[in-house]
């Protein structure tokens, strides 16, 4: 029996967000020319937020699929430390994740380091101008240019490297630093959110 393989693609929004607009066509047309499940042994995964359905509504062969998956509900804080944590130790038996405690924002430390760290993470986040946390967008910066030459923003940024809450990704002569799905959901709540009045016709987006 031939074998099937399975590719995933973890937050396709950001195909939206993050992608150069003549990458981001050659790969939907790809995507939208794959046969379909039962005649192929490439099988597609894809998880997409449903703010950026409007996104994907000028596409017609994707949203068409997009309309045959399922709706998953947002993952708690809980949840999201287990889907963190078990993978780690299957791979390495014993070895619990206590880092993640350690870096995140609430973690007692002295003003001026908390203010610093602060404004290293929130640089790494696009804030939705709606108050909701779930539309914001993470966006990579270059590390030498969130460092700024301090050994103190350096030895923040190097702890949450460890702490698998930054991922460091090298884009041509620069490291680019980017925050992992779960270090964006768990940085929302840190993110002073003044209510904004928005009219109807900014909420709903592009007319369809």
């Amino acid at each position: 029996m031939p074998r099937a393989f399975v590719f995933i693609l973890d937050q396709f929004e950001e195909f939206f967000t993050q992608s150069p607009e003549d990458q981001r066509k050659a790969i939907f047309a790809q995507l939208a020319a794959l046969s379909s499940f039962e005649q192929s042994r490439l099988h597609v995964l894809a998880t997409v937020r449903s703010d950026f359905l409007d996104e994907l509504f000028q596409h017609k062969a994707l949203y068409d699929i997009a309309k045959q998956g399922l709706d998953l509900r947002a993952m708690t804080m809980d949840e999201l430390k287990v889907a963190i944590q078990a993978p780690l130790s299957q791979a390495v038996p014993g070895n619990a994740y206590d880092d993640f405690e350690r870096a995140t924002p609430q973690q007692p430390r002295s003003p001026a380091a908390q203010a610093m760290l602060m404004e290293i993470l929130l640089a790494l986040v696009k804030v939705s101008p709606d108050d909701d946390a779930r539309q914001d967008v993470r966006q990579p910066r270059d590390k030498a240019e969130l460092v700024q030459g301090s050994p103190q923003r350096a030895a923040l940024v190097e702890q949450l490297i460890a702490a698998r809450l930054l991922s460091v990704q090298r884009a041509g002569e620069r490291d680019d630093l980017k925050l992992f799905c779960y270090s964006c959901r768990l940085l929302a709540q840190h993110i002073p959110r003044p209510k904004v009045k928005t009219s109807h016709a900014n909420k709903t987006g592009k007319t369809k």
